[in-house]
């Protein structure tokens, strides 16, 4: 009897243990499912911020080379308008007026290239009038104007300098012209005569006679070289004081020079700052 009641203690005891076991691992199971599950959502979150950082960096890397790139761009261009500013400046009066406008047409095409990398980045646009300097700044926010501003002064200089050759050649051929026609009256055996009525015959025909506008009908050879003298004097002062225009010209092109080479120099030195600083 005893030994019945021990047995069947020994049994309900092995039973219930058996059950805790049981449902000891079923709740480790789901412990250790939940646990494993966490660590992949975390793992997986660190996996997603390292692949936003990349793709940050990357963006970051992207626009630092292409401000890079712009900066080389910049400073390319600006070495050629620099280049062909000193060119034009030092040009001597007496090269042709085909090889003068040829060196200024060179910078002028190289400041529009250069014009073409600032936009207007100003909140508010303000009329500007005659050159005006960049202040010493930590950035170049709000500079772009002043820039264009002055790049425009300087093709304005550069125009001014392009009217001025050729209004000097234009009185270099009528001089040349009136000379030409001093010598053909200087010589006796012209026939003045002749020659006005050729004149009139040519006028007639709707032929320029600017070259002889000086010239009356009833002028004699004397009169007629008497004019050509005074013709010629007067174009030589005027020649005279264009050329003084030229010499002030250059002196200003010298001087934008410089302004603009310290001008580019100082905006690009903030810009490489600024992406060093974000790169860091």
């Amino acid at each position: 009897m005893l030994e019945n009641l021990i047995g069947s203690t020994f049994v309900a005891v092995a039973s219930v243990l058996g059950s805790y076991i049981t449902v000891n691992k079923y709740t480790q199971r789901k412990i250790d499912e939940i646990s494993n599950e966490f660590k992949n959502i975390m793992e997986n979150r660190d996996q997603i911020f390292i692949s936003n950082q990349q793709l940050k960096q990357i963006d970051a890397d992207l626009i630092a080379k292409a401000r890079i790139k712009w900066i080389q761009d910049v400073r390319f261009e600006s070495i050629n308008v620099i280049t062909n500013l000193k060119n034009v400046s030092n040009i001597s009066s007496s090269k042709k007026t085909d090889e003068m406008l040829e060196s200024i047409y060179k910078v002028e095409k190289s400041l529009y290239r250069v014009l073409l990398f600032f936009g207007d980045d100003s909140e508010n646009s303000q009329e500007m009038s005659g050159r005006v300097t960049l202040k010493k700044r930590e950035s170049n926010k709000n500079c772009n104007q002043i820039i264009v501003h002055n790049i425009n002064n300087i093709i304005g200089i550069i125009q001014s300098k392009i009217q001025i050759i050729e209004e000097k050649e234009k009185k270099s051929s009528i001089k040349s012209t009136l000379q030409a026609q001093k010598i053909y009256f200087m010589n006796e055996e012209t026939e003045v005569s002749i020659f006005l009525e050729d004149l009139e015959k040519y006028e007639k025909l709707g032929i320029n006679m600017e070259a002889f506008s000086y010239i009356d009908y009833d002028d004699t050879r004397e009169i007629i070289i008497e004019k050509i003298n005074k013709k010629i004097s007067s174009i030589e002062k005027e020649e005279s004081s264009l050329s003084l225009k030229i010499n002030e010209n250059d002196l200003n092109i010298m001087l934008i020079t410089e302004e603009f080479t310290n001008m580019i120099r100082d905006y690009l030195k903030i810009e490489w700052k600024i992406i060093t600083k974000e790169r860091k």
